[in-house]
């Protein structure tokens, strides 16, 4: 039994049960500990699609004599990667990325830049989401409460985290804090959450989209759209095909501006909800 069929069985969910796989995503800038970006992202399916997802997945990797995708591995040809060239990555991308857009029902991400939350947002304020990474995975939740009023879709969903990054103890207490409570638990129809290792195989489709978000922020915002010699850098290929075109919606990035109004309508609230 693989270890997406246990956790499965363990959550007792159907073929046609939405499951939600997501990664988290940080930047180190080299020069301190202190990380450039922070990227919460990945992708809700049903677990039928996930099923089909891992086998094609799985075919892909042993194709290429890989045993785990490690998408930051993969950029910097480090790991199983590590005699690889561009080309070779280039071709291994255009196999493994159809797999995810096509089996996957819609990408959720979130990003912001750490130093201007960390200046914009009290630390009062921050402590109600367990830090910037819990913030930007409330902004998934957010987004996926959002979709349900769309498409009407009422029944609880799981969300799966990746196990052992950093921002794990945040992204647990946000979701600890909105399951105690019946009313947030029904919102944001939280079914349940857990921490899996990178073995369970949809995981590695959102550490692929997480690394995208990341980059996007990185190059169009932070190094505001310029390489190291100045010139115009593009929207990254792979981003391009990962998400549907109408799917950008649900992929958020929280600029200084948006910080201070989300701030300035906080702090005009009465009870001031999550």
């Amino acid at each position: 039994m693989t270890p997406f069929s246990h956790l499965r069985r363990s959550l007792f969910c159907g073929r046609s049960d939405l499951m939600s796989m997501f990664a988290i995503y940080c930047d180190d800038s080299g020069t301190d500990d202190e990380s450039r970006v922070a990227a919460v992202a990945g992708y809700v399916g049903k677990v039928a699609k996930w099923e089909a997802f891992q086998k094609e997945w799985l075919k892909a990797l042993r194709d290429f004599g890989i045993d785990t995708m490690h998408r930051v591995d993969l950029e910097g040809f480090k790991g199983e990667f590590e005699t690889w060239n561009n080309p070779l990555r280039i071709k291994f991308l255009q196999r493994i990325q159809p797999i995810i857009r096509d089996h996957t029902r819609y990408p959720i991400g979130s990003a912001v830049i750490k130093a201007d939350f960390e200046k914009i947002i009290p630390e009062s304020v921050t402590a109600k989401f367990g830090g910037v990474y819990g913030w930007c995975t409330h902004d998934c939740l957010v987004a996926m409460r959002v979709w349900y009023d769309a498409q009407g879709y009422r029944n609880p969903v799981d969300w799966i985290f990746e196990a052992g990054t950093v921002g794990h103890g945040q992204v647990d207490a946000l979701f600890q804090h909105l399951y105690d409570n019946p009313k947030t638990r029904a919102e944001y129809h939280i079914k349940g959450w857990s921490f899996q290792g990178k073995s369970l195989v949809p995981l590695q489709a959102a550490d692929v989209l997480a690394y995208e978000v990341f980059k996007q922020v990185t190059n169009q915002i932070l190094d505001k759209g310029k390489d190291d010699k100045g010139k115009d850098r593009n929207v990254r290929f792979s981003m391009k095909e990962l998400v549907h075109a109408n799917d950008e919606r649900y992929l958020q990035y929280w600029g200084k501006r948006r910080l201070f109004e989300w701030l300035d309508e906080w702090n005009s609230r009465r009870d001031r909800p999550l």
